[in-house]
């Protein structure tokens, strides 16, 4: 396999107001070849959004890419489908909770 180079960035924004989404864990998976007709994903890379939501990654593989994303908060993981590139891409991550855990035994402050 020859190795690539490749750069994915992006941001992560709040969906309601639209401002940077800081400390949130993203996670790069690359796609498998096919066994016996199921799909499977590898990690490749982790990144964390910066202050102003910024994140990068630095890819020596083919795609095609997934990225998925989950906060401590999230009841589910979420995900992007990426395809392959040619050396440079950027995205836009829109976060929003609406799968948030709710306990109901947890008051708002």
């Amino acid at each position: 396999m020859t190795a690539v180079n490749k750069v994915l960035e992006g941001r992560v924004l709040t969906e309601r107001t639209r401002s940077p989404k800081a400390g949130l864990d993203l996670y790069l998976l690359r796609l498998n070849e096919p066994i016996m007709s199921m799909q499977s994903w590898d990690r490749i890379a982790t990144a964390r959004s910066d202050r102003n939501g910024r994140f990068s990654f630095n890819i020596s593989e083919a795609g095609p890419y997934e990225l998925r994303w989950k906060h401590e908060a999230d009841a589910v993981e979420h995900e992007l489908h990426i395809g392959d590139f040619d050396t440079k891409k950027q995205i836009e991550v829109i976060y929003s909770n609406k799968e948030r855990k709710v306990f109901p035994w947890a008051k708002d402050l």
